[in-house]
């Protein structure tokens, strides 16, 4: 009840009065009773900054050694207050300060006006993470009088911007015997953080031995000519009733071909003296009109020093196939639409386009135009194709209309004439 009284009054108070004395206030009796129904009056309340700045710290920080002594390091630390605005950060390790290799904790504090203090804390941390550098001689040339291995020494450098102390090793180390021929010196360098870094050195040893005197020469030997056949092929077959046309390849490595003779069972169909060799049945009529049975072809060759070389090649020739005589009947259906679906009367059949190929000659088949009704006025829907030969063939048919438009033709089907 009290509190509510104690509200209840300070609603009571005339504003103009809180005004006057800014900021807050409080109200009380004259002779000090709260209970007391004399007037009261404001009485000012001075408000208390008791927050502190807030800090802008970095993250915790990795950086790389630069020395033995560490590395130095910059950053940024900064703090505001709400009713001082920025105040001065202060830090036990100063930024561009030297820090040492390994963990180091850095404590940041600032204070405001109102001696509100605020700390926070983060971490650096200073690492040896790069490799030594390793400094190589040229490549190495060396000479070899004798063709045995050379000694060899060479001088590696390494250095690490912060240990002093470095294991280096090259393989094969300085002073070793190098083999005639280049070899590859693998040189690795660790310090004490276990960085480690590669380099490899080349070693060339030349071979100067003085070369053997050359054998005496032998008198030349005369080769003989290479022949063989061009045309036909091995194992070539015959119809009865062909022809043959023949060529020949021939050469002489040192010399040239004088002629080439070419016989047909022994007996000389004739001699050619220029390349290319060749031989047909429009010039040599023991090629042409051949019977069944086989023979043999016999190509010799001379070269300009007498020396001569054969190739040999049979010939098949077997009797042509008889060609079977066949009639094929092609039947459809009378069309009762269009390409793009619209009706087609019978009465606007003009005729059918019917196109019929063997299946290695699509583009020089047959094409023939049948009428879409005979003379007694009745629908066409069958075709006799008389006389075809043995073979593979296709049959496609398209439709013409009265105004003279061809359909597409439709996919063909295929039959084979033994």
């Amino acid at each position: 009840m009290r509190a509510i009284l104690f509200l209840l009054m300070m609603c009571l108070i005339p504003f103009n009065s809180y005004a006057e004395k800014g900021g807050r206030w409080a109200s009380s009796s004259e002779d000090g009773n709260p209970r007391s129904k004399k007037k009261t009056k404001p009485v000012a309340v001075e408000e208390v900054d008791t927050s502190g700045p807030v800090m802008s710290l970095p993250s915790d920080m990795v950086v790389s050694a630069t020395t033995a002594a560490g590395a130095v390091v910059f950053y940024t630390a900064n703090s505001r207050d709400a009713v001082d605005g920025a105040v001065t950060t202060q830090c036990d390790y100063a930024s561009g300060s030297v820090f040492s290799l390994g963990q180091t904790q850095v404590n940041c504090w600032a204070e405001d006006a109102s001696q509100n203090i605020t700390s926070s804390s983060f971490l650096i941390s200073v690492i040896d993470d790069v490799a030594p550098i390793i400094t190589l001689p040229a490549p190495i040339e060396q000479d070899s009088s004798d063709g045995l291995p050379v000694s060899v020494t060479y001088s590696v450098q390494v250095f690490d911007q912060v240990d002093s102390n470095v294991a280096l090793v090259c393989l094969p180390s300085s002073g070793s015997s190098f083999p005639v021929g280049t070899t590859m010196v693998e040189c690795e360098a660790s310090d004490d953080a276990r960085n480690t870094s590669t380099a490899t050195l080349s070693v060339m040893i030349a071979d100067t031995t003085p070369p053997a005197p050359p054998p005496p020469e032998e008198p030349p030997v005369n080769m003989a000519p290479v022949v063989n056949f061009f045309m036909p092929a091995v194992n070539t077959v015959v119809q009865t009733g062909d022809g043959l046309a023949v060529e020949i390849n021939a050469s002489d490595a040192d010399g040239f071909i004088e002629y080439c003779n070419l016989y047909k069972n022994g007996n000389l169909i004739r001699r050619e003296s220029y390349a290319p060799y060749q031989w047909n049945s429009n010039m040599d009529q023991s090629l042409a009109g051949l019977v069944e049975g086989s023979f043999s072809l016999v190509a010799e060759c001379f070269d300009d020093l007498g020396l001569n070389a054969t190739a040999e090649l049979a010939i098949v020739v077997e009797a042509a196939p008889v060609a079977i005589v066949a009639n094929v009947l092609l039947d459809w259906v009378t069309p009762t639409t269009r390409e793009d679906g619209t009706y087609l009367a019978v009465s606007e059949i003009d005729a059918y386009e019917i196109y019929y190929y063997l299946a290695d000659q699509i583009d020089t088949g047959t094409s023939s135009s049948i009428a879409a009704q005979d003379g007694l006025g009745g629908l066409v829907t069958s075709y006799e194709i008389q006389a075809l030969a043995s073979g593979n063939y296709y049959f496609s048919i398209a439709t013409i209309d009265t105004n003279g438009s061809v359909s597409r033709f439709a996919d063909p089907i295929n039959l084979v004439l033994p």
